[in-house]
């Protein structure tokens, strides 16, 4: 359920196609573009991301979490509010 809730939150929100006019850095207009910023507005997407991270990742670590921009703080926030709810012994 989580997985296809994320898929369909990123399909409704983040998915632009040439119809929507996304723009280049350059001007030009492009064929698409995924702009997640919309999604990691929605509280219950971005917690649902931070349960499916942590559902695939808990054996993986020790590990850093980072992302290539602002735009990631609130995913990274969210990854790194919820690591006391799969790693830390209770």
């Amino acid at each position: 359920m989580t997985l296809q809730f994320i898929q369909t939150g990123i399909r409704n929100l983040s998915l632009r196609d040439r119809s929507d006019r996304p723009i280049s850095s350059t001007g030009s207009i492009q064929n698409w573009l995924i702009d997640l910023r919309p999604v990691f507005l929605q509280r219950d997407l971005l917690s649902a991301i931070a349960k499916e991270f942590w559902n695939r990742f808990t054996d993986f670590g020790p590990f850093q979490i980072g992302a290539m921009e602002t735009a990631g703080i609130p995913l990274l926030a969210a990854i790194l509010i919820t690591v006391t709810l799969y790693l830390i012994p209770k």
